[in-house]
């Protein structure tokens, strides 16, 4: 009776490797559409699109300290540029008056 077992067992030997190498493969596939690669490729895909986000998010932050450096260094222009307009309105004036009492004097 063991004898018989075992000789059972010896002929579906290469049967049950066929059937779990078989197993296996199914396994391996149905993991590749909805277990662990699944998941794998999610964790993957989360971790490049937070890479991505991350840099966005730093090129935007350098690019608004550069927006407000222009923005001071543009005020600063325009208070320079009045003071330029002022100084040119007083130069103006001053050359109306240089040259008003040059005439009186030589009218005179």
């Amino acid at each position: 009776m063991a004898d018989e077992k075992e000789e059972a067992e010896e002929k579906q030997g290469p049967i049950n490797r066929l059937r779990d190498a078989v197993s296996d493969a199914v396994s391996d596939v149905a993991g590749r559409v909805t277990g662990r690669s699944v998941y794998d490729e999610i964790r993957d895909f989360t971790e490049t699109y937070t890479d991505v986000l991350t840099g966005v998010y730093d090129e935007l932050r350098d690019r608004s300290g550069e927006v407000e450096r222009q923005s001071i260094e543009i005020k600063r222009l325009a208070r320079r540029g009045r003071r330029l307009a002022l100084l040119t309105g007083v130069a103006l004036v001053l050359a109306i008056a240089a040259i008003t009492v040059a005439a009186v004097a030589l009218l005179t």
